[in-house]
């Protein structure tokens, strides 16, 4: 729950400069980092995202299965490293570049911006196929984090919010699209006009939802977040309720947090169960799998800052954080090591596992870390999967 990502992603200059620069002044070789790729996926969806396995047990009905892009151009600081690796380097991120991630934008990306570089993004991630499927993660409430436990938004910036989520969603429009909303939303709980503050991320969830091949899933932190202690499932149904999941798919976890995937599957699970109860039937979930290869709740991390967690070594040891399980429908399959029971709830109520978060940045936001990338990659249990 780091307080001051927000600093961390305003400050953020290659995210800013390939993000909020026309593409057109580019320089030749950030563009060059657009050489992309779209994954084939078989229609049931069973299969690794990076071309290196196929896998072909087990099946998947998930709304998300099919063809997904690859974005890899020049506002993934993973790509941009990568363009610029050694041979080495190149090597060792090959797989990382390989997975389909979930892009970024929010509020450093101006509103007279935003809808140029969303259609962008789609271009690049869909690489020619317009049935291509394209992952983004919007992150636009201004306050956030630390400054939005001190004031609530202003009418400026309630203005400002609409004007880019409504740009955003018209550059979307028809593209078949997986749509993370407002990472660390259970922040919620903090600020100081919970009504304003939740009625602007429920005004952003109907402009989505509305969309037709748009599929929205509304993030509500994880097994962890809010913990049994604050709340867990009641709470995050709360907030959710408050977010408007009436106009969304369902729900993400996990985003920034390090939770095994069998404890977000069973919230993912309790979650949409609780909302059937409510009348509210069929939302299901991503969990985020970038960053769980080795799972373990946010609170107990045993080193100084959890939202730079050491990186796991050979032996594995502490709490620590290392690539998981790579993005797929295919979330039963027992390639995965998931125990049968979280196996049949996510046959159930998973639509994929995504990787959304991005552990291999300082912080999880900025800049990116070659060291600490290709030792993420070195040790993850899950690598050439």
């Amino acid at each position: 729950m780091a307080l001051s990502r927000l600093a961390l992603l305003a400050s953020a200059g290659l995210i800013v400069a390939a993000l909020s620069t026309p593409t057109s002044d580019l320089p030749d070789a950030a563009a060059s980092a657009g050489a992309l790729k779209v994954v084939k996926r078989t229609p049931s969806g069973d299969y690794t995202a990076n071309g290196n396995k196929i896998m072909r047990a087990g099946s998947s009905s998930s709304e998300l299965a099919g063809t997904w892009g690859v974005y890899n151009g020049p506002a993934d600081m993973a790509s941009v490293a990568y363009e610029k690796g050694t041979k080495a380097q190149r090597a060792d991120l090959r797989w990382l570049i390989n997975q389909p991630r979930a892009g970024w934008m929010g509020s450093w990306i101006p509103d007279g911006e935003i809808a140029a570089k969303t259609r962008r993004y789609i271009e690049l991630s869909q690489n020619g196929d317009p049935d291509a499927l394209v992952q983004v993660t919007i992150f636009r409430m201004d306050p956030w984090y630390t400054a939005s436990k001190k004031k609530a938004p202003t009418k400026k910036q309630i203005a400002s919010y609409k004007r880019w989520i409504r740009a955003s969603a018209a550059a979307i429009g028809d593209t078949p699209t997986a749509l993370m909303l407002q990472p660390d939303a259970t922040f919620l709980r903090t600020v100081p006009n919970f009504k304003l503050s939740s009625r602007l991320i429920r005004f952003a969830a109907k402009e989505y939802g509305a969309l037709t091949n748009t599929r929205v899933y509304l993030e509500t932190g994880g097994w962890d977040w809010p913990s049994p202690g604050q709340g867990g499932v009641k709470e995050a149904v709360r907030l959710l309720t408050a977010m408007g999941m009436q106009h969304a798919d369902g729900v993400v976890t996990n985003t920034t947090h390090y939770n095994k995937t069998a404890w977000d599957v069973q919230r993912v699970a309790d979650i949409s169960e609780a909302f059937a109860k409510k009348g509210l039937r069929g939302r299901k979930g991503i969990v985020n799998t970038s960053s769980n290869g080795k799972g373990f709740e946010f609170g107990r991390y045993t080193g100084k800052d959890p939202d730079h967690a050491f990186v796991c070594g050979k032996k594995l040891k502490g709490t620590c954080v290392t690539l998981g399980i790579p993005p797929t429908t295919d979330v039963a399959n027992p390639v995965w090591g998931l125990d049968e029971k979280t196996r049949q709830l996510a046959k159930k109520y998973v639509d994929a596992y995504m990787w959304v978060g991005r552990p291999w940045l300082k912080r999880q936001t900025s800049p990116f870390m070659m060291k600490r990338t290709r030792k993420l990659i070195k040790y993850s249990p899950y690598r050439g999967q």
